[in-house]
């Protein structure tokens, strides 16, 4: 991998997580959503579910060619399945669990059991707490990481799959991941944006270092806004669902290849992100924004609320502030950790 490639990568992902971070910071409630489609629902439905949704996918394809960058044969799956381990189930076990204390820890304390409407942990049955500690975690976001762990396993059959089948496989799994039908162990969007990353690294590894000219890049862009607008008028005169779900989901391919291409478009050859050790940059905390953003993010939402009031104008108000309380928390808490406890921070990221 060239200096630029790495250093682009490195870039959209932290970009990608922050993304991830303002999608969660939807908080219209159903009744909202259905019945008054006013600015501040344009606002955050056109953000957290449209602009930001192309964030999961460039992760997923991001990890396909990673994963398969320095293949060098059948023998090297044992030993990215090792590597995978520490960088994949520690963490999600580790986040796991933590999640757990936390939350049971915070639905202890009188003053704030009141804000927990679900069932409290110390009620839960031995399934439930199984299925809280292994598969459905409260930091939900590692749903991400679960696939993966799953899609690592799975990786000697889609590699033998795409050797043999090519593009065709991606066409196969396609029409699962548009029309939102996944299996119980992954999803359709997981599976196909890793193996489209997968089948780059295989077949085609150039095009990922191809760099657009500024009119192709201008092109996606536009169309990628486009799609999403169109969306959006589609939803506001309740159009069939889908004809909302293809502009959604053209949206999402076109948005990847322009978020991708208008790194080369902003960032040049001669561009030096910094001469500083990359442990000491904002990108070195991509993954801890990534697990620690929730539950951090909920309890800010409901804290922020509690104060405000539920009022017309304080859902947006809210949805603004998040993302900038969260990510700074986070860089705060990991910049403390990384700095005092290096060791302890690396276990809860995995190496990363």
């Amino acid at each position: 991998m060239t200096e630029y490639l790495s250093r682009k990568i490195k870039v959209i992902s932290f970009i990608s997580i922050v993304m991830v971070v303002i999608l969660h910071c939807y908080n219209l409630d159903k009744s909202i959503y259905e019945n008054e489609k006013n600015i501040t629902w344009f606002i955050q439905t056109i953000i957290s579910f449209g602009i930001t949704r192309i964030a999961v996918p460039v992760f997923f394809i991001i990890s396909g060619y990673l994963f398969f960058l320095t293949f060098n044969g059948n023998s090297d799956f044992v030993l990215k399945m090792k590597k995978r381990f520490r960088t994949l189930v520690v963490p999600y076990l580790f986040w796991s669990f933590f999640g757990i204390f936390f939350y049971y820890t915070l639905q202890s304390i009188p003053q704030t059991q009141s804000f927990f409407t679900k069932k409290l942990i110390k009620d839960c049955t031995i399934y439930e707490l199984f299925d809280l500690a292994f598969l459905n975690i409260i930091p939900y976001q590692f749903w991400f990481i679960r696939d993966l762990i799953v899609l690592t396993i799975l990786s000697p059959v889609i590699y033998f799959l795409l050797k043999k089948l090519s593009f065709w496989l991606l066409l196969f799994i396609f029409p699962f991941w548009f029309l939102n039908q996944d299996s119980i162990f992954f999803s359709s969007e997981s599976l196909l944006f890793f193996s489209f990353g997968v089948f780059l690294v295989l077949k085609h590894p150039e095009i990922i270092k191809v760099r657009m000219s500024k009119k192709i890049t201008f092109v996606l862009i536009i169309s990628w806004i486009a799609f999403l607008l169109l969306k959006i008028i589609l939803q506001i005169y309740n159009f069939s669902e889908i004809w909302v779900q293809t502009c959604h989901k053209t949206s999402i391919l076109f948005g990847i290849v322009a978020f991708w291409t208008l790194y080369d478009l902003l960032y040049k050859d001669n561009f030096r992100l910094s001469t500083i050790n990359n442990h000491t940059t904002l990108f070195g905390f991509t993954f801890f924004i990534y697990a620690a953003h929730e539950p951090i993010l909920t309890i800010i939402k409901k804290s922020l609320f509690y104060i405000l009031g539920k009022e017309q104008d304080t859902f947006i108000l809210v949805y603004a502030l998040s993302p900038f309380l969260v990510i700074g928390i986070c860089l705060i808490i990991g910049t403390c950790l990384k700095n005092k406890l290096p060791r302890v921070f690396d276990f809860m990221t995995g190496n990363r």
